[in-house]
């Protein structure tokens, strides 16, 4: 989900397409991949959706990244051409970010990152370094945000976050430490958040969320008090997405429901299904949130 600087929405949905949505007409435009048409979209099933610096659209799909043409309504496409190192190392594409210096941070499920180049559509790709012991481990990056410095940081399903720089080309590793409470809580994260005063912030399956010191460069941990029957109301419930409303309050998208997480309390307030539905969502899994330039909250599900 995303708003343009114009003001436009754009909706991907996993299966089919992609809709741009003008708020202030109430017109819908769809996209999708028509065969034989090698100017449509890529392929149905939308991952991820960047606007660049200069208002170009980027499409992450399952079977690579479309650019759209805008006021044509047609693509350019990257992807994975095997046998060939400049091109995406895989056809799925789970996020793309833009640095500092304007190139595209892609991870895709092969691991690593790639960067391309969105003026010539050169590909180079940067391996992720194994944990210790784990040589041949691929760590795949399902999210990806840059940080204030133009850092890139990638939130990795087993092996922690990893934070690439990428005027050095190194990668440091932030990963779960038993003998360290103020390491990440497990190793399974699920989403990332830079807010608008630089923090990073991050949310693991154990359904902790996590505060980044970039000073002392470890993790302040945050998580859902327990309740009288013992349990933690985001124990099951590992965060799909994180995002920031204009009064510097956390929401936290899960498989059940939606969550408030207040910075300055260290307070987590329930939305759950029941009081969404109430108020207009209609399913307990929250996979996408936007807050508009308004202070709406749109929801995904």
């Amino acid at each position: 989900m995303l708003e343009d600087t114009a003001g436009r929405l754009w909706f991907g949905t996993m299966d089919t397409d992609l809709i741009g949505f003008n708020p202030k007409s109430g017109e819908f435009d769809r996209y999708q991949q028509t065969p034989g048409d090698p100017n449509s979209l890529a392929g149905n099933g939308v991952i991820h959706i960047l606007e660049d610096h200069s208002g170009n659209l980027w499409i992450g799909t399952y079977t690579g990244i479309s650019k759209l043409r805008r006021g044509q309504g047609a693509f350019d496409h990257f992807k994975n051409e095997p046998g060939r190192s400049d091109t995406l190392t895989s056809r799925s594409v789970f996020s793309i970010v833009e640095d500092n210096a304007g190139q595209l941070r892609v991870s895709t499920a092969e691991g690593g990152i790639d960067r391309l180049d969105p003026h010539s559509g050169a590909v180079v790709h940067h391996t992720l370094p194994p944990p210790p012991g784990l040589p041949d481990i691929v760590s795949h990056s399902r999210q990806s945000v840059v940080d204030r410095q133009g850092r890139v940081w990638m939130a990795t399903y087993g092996q922690g976050l990893t934070r690439f720089d990428p005027a050095a080309a190194v990668f440091t590793a932030f990963r779960h430490d038993p003998k360290s409470p103020r390491s990440l809580e497990d190793n399974v994260v699920c989403a990332m958040l830079v807010d608008s005063i630089g923090t990073p912030w991050a949310g693991t399956r154990s359904g902790t969320l996590h505060r980044f010191d970039p000073e002392t460069e470890d993790f302040t941990r945050f998580q859902h008090p327990i309740d009288a029957k013992g349990s933690r109301a985001t124990d099951l419930n590992p965060p799909l997405v994180l995002q920031e409303d204009p009064q510097g309050n956390i929401w936290i998208g899960t498989e059940r429901g939606l969550f408030r997480f207040d910075p300055h309390t260290g307070k987590f307030e329930s939305r759950a299904h029941d009081r969404c539905e109430s108020e207009g969502a209609t399913a307990q899994s929250i996979i996408a949130i936007h807050c508009d330039r308004q202070g709406v909250l749109w929801l995904g599900t």
